[in-house]
């Protein structure tokens, strides 16, 4: 949905009051997110043998109908084709995707302190709410 679709879509209204001179504004936005593209695959890299991944590179790289060969499109995939060979042979895996949504990072300055703050905080909005 285009940003004026959404706009059109969408209901704002003007919060509850909260004890000072601002006001909330809430956004009620009638969209469905979109799916995100496959992330780019990644290698499991914890097992690999890479003497063998090296002596099998070297095998195919050195083999002469790849260093006589003068067409980048057939050496681009002779190159890629000893890469995913050499992974196979190396014990390299291709890791399995995850859907899991990873946690931000934890903040060095956040503290119990701030912790207990932000849940009264949300507590006391909740008090509020009708």
């Amino acid at each position: 949905m285009s940003p004026p679709q959404l706009a059109a879509a969408s209901e704002v209204k003007r919060g509850h009051f909260l004890g000072s001179d601002h006001f909330p504004i809430l956004f009620a936005i009638k969209s469905k997110p979109k799916q995100l593209p496959n992330r780019a695959p990644s290698w499991n890299f914890h097992k690999a043998d890479w003497i063998n991944w090296n002596k099998h590179i070297e095998n195919i790289v050195g083999n002469s109908e790849f260093s006589d060969t003068a067409d980048p499109h057939l050496k681009y995939q002779r190159s890629y084709y000893a890469l995913l060979s050499a992974n196979q042979n190396g014990n390299i895996k291709l890791r399995k995707p995850s859907n899991k949504i990873q946690a931000e990072p934890i903040k060095v300055w956040w503290n119990e302190e701030c912790k207990r703050v932000v849940a009264l905080s949300r507590e006391s909005k909740k008090r509020l709410r009708p």
